[in-house]
């Protein structure tokens, strides 16, 4: 009922402009890519339904991987309007921050005010996300139950014509049946987390740039153990070659919870490491507007319990269609 009704209301935003608005203008323009595709996704994590078995035996050890074979369509869209098209919509299948999954529904607008920032606001919403009613049980199979997950973000990006971008976004996460937060009040998973992060583009409007960016994050639970403090920082690369382009980025980040986990009877902590890399080239049999495009991410998370321990490797290749 949650969900069913969180995108009713999302739908309205999500309807493309065009549909709204069937006079094109001179100060208008519709662009974007449609990227289709393959993902194999083998991935470990005991708290996770898609990366650990339905029954475990033990909470002394961390999952063991479960490949798993995804169809991907992903649409991005931008719909330039206004004076000089400084206003902008836009819809995307990237969430602004990593907690959100790799898949989320996120739209809003932008406006470019010369000489201060390009101002952006938005909102996001993950479908069909999930969790297991409780993730320790033991020698019984555990059960998914469904999470609502939504948020907001504003950013501000090349402050006063500076290469300084700042973004804050919050998210909220309910959990439909937590089981587990009736038997471990603390660790109860209904909550919300604030993230603010600054970034910096060196080299800009070169063939080679750099991203640095560090990301300080809260997380607010229901559950004092479930709550976290967590500090990332991310350096991010873009080389452009005639038709190849290669984006690639490298991550480590540290989080620690609030409140001593009532299962191990100690603090939780962990250590996150994670790469990315993708490659596309456009022209595909000679069509200026189709592309190929292949990615590869690993990532890994190393927390003082062996049972939080996580793990990643997804690969994927799919086309292109930019319009």
């Amino acid at each position: 009922m949650k969900k069913t009704l969180l995108f009713s209301l999302l739908i309205p935003i999500l309807l493309p402009p065009t549909l709204l608005f069937s006079q094109d203008t001179a100060d208008s323009s519709l662009s974007g890519e449609v990227s289709a595709g393959v993902l194999f996704l083998n991935s470990a994590d005991n708290l996770d339904p898609g990366g650990s078995s339905r029954t475990i035996s033990t909470l002394g050890k961390s999952a063991e991987k479960k490949l798993t074979t995804i169809p991907v369509l992903l649409p991005e869209v931008t719909w330039q309007f206004g004076a000089e098209r400084r206003f902008a919509w836009y819809f995307k299948t990237k969430a602004p921050l990593e907690e959100a999954g790799e898949f989320a529904l996120t739209t809003g607008l932008k406006y470019t005010h010369p000489g201060f920032a390009t101002l952006v606001a938005g909102f996001f919403a993950v479908p069909f996300a999930e969790v297991w009613e409780n993730p320790y049980l033991l020698n019984r199979p555990r059960n998914e139950t469904d999470v609502t997950v939504f948020g907001a973000h504003i950013a501000a990006n090349e402050i006063f014509d500076s290469e300084f971008s700042l973004d804050v976004a919050y998210m909220r996460e309910d959990v439909d049946n937590d089981l587990l937060a009736q038997i471990f009040p603390e660790l109860a998973r209904d909550g919300k987390i604030f993230a603010a992060s600054l970034r910096y583009q060196l080299f800009a409007g070169e063939p080679f740039s750099l991203t640095p960016r560090v990301t300080v994050l809260k997380g607010e639970y229901d559950g004092e153990s479930s709550s976290f403090a967590k500090v990332k920082g991310e350096i991010s690369g873009l080389y452009l070659a005639g038709r190849y382009s290669l984006k690639s980025s490298l991550s480590y980040s540290y989080k620690e919870h609030d409140e001593r986990d009532p299962i191990f009877a100690a603090t939780r902590n962990e250590h996150g490491f994670g790469a990315n890399l993708a490659v596309k080239y456009d022209g595909l049999f000679g069509i200026e507007s189709v592309g190929l495009l292949a990615i590869v991410g690993y990532s890994r998370g190393e927390a003082s319990q062996t049972f939080y321990d996580s793990e990643s490797l997804a690969c994927g290749l799919g086309l292109t269609y930019r319009f």
